[in-house]
C-alpha cells in the first residue's frame, strides 16, 4: 500500500471518529445556570410608633328630649368641624408580612352645631333654635393588626383593622333663637364607647429600622352624650340626648422605629428537576 493510500485511510478514520464525537456531544445537556436567590427580607422585633394627622368628622344627627318644652321641636340639620390628633403606641413585627400594635391618641376639640325648629309657643309660623359653640374631643385606644402586601421600589402598601374604646367629651353648646331672641344651652357630658377602625396606606423604609407611613383610616367612635338643655331663665327643659355615630375620616402620617436591628432571612433556592 502506497503513501497515498495510507493518507486516504487516515483521513477516513479521523472523519468517522469526529462524527461519533459530535453525536455524543449533542446528547449531553449543558448545566443550567443557578437560580437567582431572592433578596433578603427584614422583619422581627418590638417597635415604637408615633402618629399625627387630620380628622374629618362625619357625625350623625342629634337626638334629644324636649328641646324647647314642646313636643313639636325637631332637629333639622347638624354640622361637624374638623380637628387634628396625635398618637403613640408599641407593637411587634411578627414576620415579613404581619404586625400588630396597641395605640393611644388624643383628638382635640372640633366644633359641633345643630339647628332645631318648633311651632308651639312660637310668635311666627316656625321658630328656630341654633346650637353652636360645643367642642367635641376624644381619647381613643385601639389594638391594631396590619398585613403588608409586598415591597416595590421601597414602598410597602398595607391594610389593617383596629378595635378598642373611645371616650367622647362634649362641651356646653349655646342655644340662640333668632325669632324669640331667647338664649339657652345644652350642658356638656362625656361617654365611653366601643370603637373600631379600617386602615390602608403605604410605608417607606428610610433606614433598616426606621419606616415612614402615610395612610387613611376610617374610625367609628360611637355616640357622643349631650347633657340636659337649659331654657331662658335657667330652668331645665330637656333630657339627656346624644349625637349619633360620631365617625371620622383620618389622614395619618406615622413613624415606626424598630428597637433592635431587624433580622434578615432568605427563602431557600429553587431546585430544578429534569
Amino acid at each position: 500500500m502506497g503513501i497515498r493510500h495510507l493518507a486516504l485511510a487516515g483521513a477516513l478514520l479521523l472523519g468517522a471518529f469526529g462524527a461519533i464525537g459530535g453525536a455524543a456531544a449533542a446528547d449531553l445537556r449543558l448545566p443550567s445556570p443557578p437560580p437567582i436567590a431572592p433578596e433578603p427580607v427584614a422583619f422581627g422585633g418590638w417597635y415604637l410608633r408615633g402618629d399625627v394627622g387630620a380628622s374629618i368628622y362625619s357625625s350623625g344627627s342629634w337626638e334629644h328630649g324636649a328641646i324647647t318644652n314642646t313636643n313639636t321641636a325637631v332637629w333639622n340639620d347638624h354640622t361637624a368641624g374638623n380637628a387634628g390628633f396625635v398618637g403613640a403606641g408599641v407593637g411587634y413585627q411578627f414576620n415579613s408580612w404581619f404586625r400588630g400594635d396597641i395605640t393611644g391618641e388624643y383628638r382635640w376639640g372640633a366644633k359641633m352645631g345643630a339647628l332645631a325648629s318648633y311651632t308651639a309657643f312660637c310668635p311666627v309660623a316656625v321658630c328656630y333654635d341654633i346650637y353652636d359653640g360645643g367642642l367635641l374631643s376624644s381619647a381613643t385606644f385601639l389594638a391594631n393588626g396590619y398585613v403588608d402586601l409586598g415591597t416595590w421600589s421601597g414602598l410597602t402598601p398595607y391594610v389593617g383593622v383596629g378595635i378598642g374604646t373611645s371616650q367622647l367629651k362634649m362641651t356646653k353648646s349655646y342655644d340662640y333663637g333668632p325669632q324669640t331672641l331667647a338664649v339657652g344651652w345644652i350642658n356638656g357630658d362625656e361617654k365611653w364607647n366601643f370603637a373600631w377602625a379600617l386602615m390602608a396606606g403605604v410605608g417607606y423604609a428610610v433606614a433598616p429600622n426606621l419606616t415612614f407611613e402615610l395612610g387613611y383610616r376610617y374610625l367609628n367612635m360611637g355616640d357622643a352624650k349631650l347633657g340636659a338643655s337649659v331654657c331662658p331663665g335657667g330652668g331645665q327643659c330637656g333630657f339627656d340626648g346624644k349625637i349619633k355615630t360620631v365617625d371620622s375620616h383620618d389622614i395619618r402620617f406615622g413613624i415606626r422605629w424598630l428597637l433592635a436591628e431587624p433580622v434578615y432571612y432568605e427563602a431557600p433556592p429553587l431546585v430544578r428537576k429534569y
